[in-house]
């Protein structure tokens, strides 16, 4: 191993793991040079773990949750076993851990149903993986694409599905661990800005297209995170989900004039009856459009995976936009968004061959890398006399494909 590459890998367990899951890949990171710390939630000084259903050994805790940082870790590993992941779950610290190497993009590996614990960190949506087939639905409904292979590797996360692939699991994993944090920094920073400027605000405008074209948009209830992958309450005979059933393309607004925030998400939707998810998300606000909540026939939800994003951070209605405003109107120079930030990310879509992503993705544009920033926007030019204007384009009936021409369709969760 070089100077540059991975040196320490936490394997998170809680008890009833599946044993060969741990022991196999631990042994194959010593021996490839890497620092491996056994991480466990458990109380005890020790986790066990299993032979299927048959009891195995009690291994020792490197290091307890409560005292491991994230941070100091270079990648991660999650075995299977059944009760393993189903305790790791519904934990919030295990959830927070898990999302911080997501967060940074640094690598992760899961086997068997080790991806169980990634469904409920809100990780998985937008990606190819594999697991243990029980789980397939599961992720699914998470918005994962899942594939029956022996090894999937996408964008830094590595999954298989049992201990039969193990061979394969364990050579993809130490070929995608050696390249270290494969995300653009910028889009996880521009994830965190996106939650924040969204944190607030309740509701925003879901955008669909009918068959003719036409572009409805509606009120959408928010949820409690921003996140690659979106979700809204629906009812599930509407206008909305026949749309999206025809055209899955939709874009979501989020607005607060009074803090000058302005967000435009757009994603591929798709209708999904999943209680368990609906559970988690329903709220006080969510019953006034469902009073009989999870038992209301026509509930459902509405999954959005975030491909393109954009913010427009303006300034508040104070004294010193008040200033610039009069500037503008005492000297006839046009007002030109002083103090304005304009931000814009494209997600790449998961690799359909399951390949860790190596090219960054690029704006519609053409530009590289994840975020342009527009600190000012361009003034519009003087229009011609209508004697030298050339002839309007033809449009299409269709809106363009990219983020600006194309009418603003936006993401997050809906009554």
């Amino acid at each position: 191993m070089t100077g540059t590459q991975i040196k320490k890998v936490a394997i998170l367990v809680a008890d009833g793991f599946e044993q060969v899951e741990l022991e196999v890949p631990r042994k194959t990171l010593r021996e490839a040079g890497y620092s491996v710390d056994l991480v466990s939630p458990v109380v005890g000084s020790s986790v066990r773990g299993y032979h299927r259903s048959e009891k195995g050994d009690d291994f020792p805790v490197d290091v307890h949750l409560a005292a491991a940082r994230a941070e100091n870790y270079d990648a991660l590993l999650l075995p299977g076993g059944v009760n393993n992941p189903d305790q790791l779950r519904q934990d919030s610290r295990v959830l927070d851990f898990v999302r911080h190497f997501f967060a940074t993009g640094k690598p992760v590996a899961a086997i068997c149903h080790g991806p169980w614990t990634l469904i409920d960190a809100g990780v998985v949506g937008g990606r190819t993986l594999t697991s243990w087939p029980s789980l397939r639905a599961d992720l699914g409904n998470a918005g994962a694409e899942w594939t029956d292979e022996p090894v999937v590797a996408d964008r830094g996360l590595v999954t298989s599905r049992g201990p039969q692939d193990l061979p394969a699991f364990l050579k993809k994993m130490l070929e995608v661990f050696s390249q270290g944090p494969c995300r653009n920094p910028a889009e996880a920073a521009m994830l965190t800005k996106l939650a924040e400027l969204v944190t607030d605000i309740k509701v925003a405008m879901l955008t669909t297209r009918a068959a003719d074209g036409a572009l409805h948009s509606r009120p959408m209830v928010t949820g409690k995170r921003f996140e690659r992958t979106l979700w809204f309450f629906t009812r599930a005979d509407s206008d909305c989900n026949r749309e999206v059933a025809e055209d899955a393309e939709v874009n979501v607004s989020y607005s607060d004039p009074s803090a000058g925030r302005y967000v435009s998400v757009a994603g591929r939707a798709k209708l999904v009856r999943d209680r368990k998810k609906a559970a988690e998300l329903l709220t006080p606000m969510v019953r006034l459009w469902f009073p009989k909540g999870l038992d209301d026939p026509e509930l459902a939800l509405l999954r959005v995976t975030v491909e393109r994003a954009e913010y427009w951070e303006a300034p508040a209605f104070n004294r010193s936009f008040l200033v610039s405003l009069a500037k503008s109107l005492f000297t006839g120079r046009p007002y030109l968004g002083e103090g304005t930030q304009h931000k814009k990310l494209t997600f790449g879509p998961a690799p359909s061959t399951g390949e860790p992503s190596t090219q960054p993705s690029t704006v519609p544009d053409g530009e590289p890398a994840a975020v342009r920033v527009e600190s000012k926007p361009e003034p519009e030019a003087e229009p011609e006399p209508p004697s030298k204007r050339s002839p309007p384009a033809k449009q299409s009936a269709r809106p363009t494909q990219t983020g600006h021409k194309r009418p603003t369709r936006s993401a997050h969760r809906h009554t």
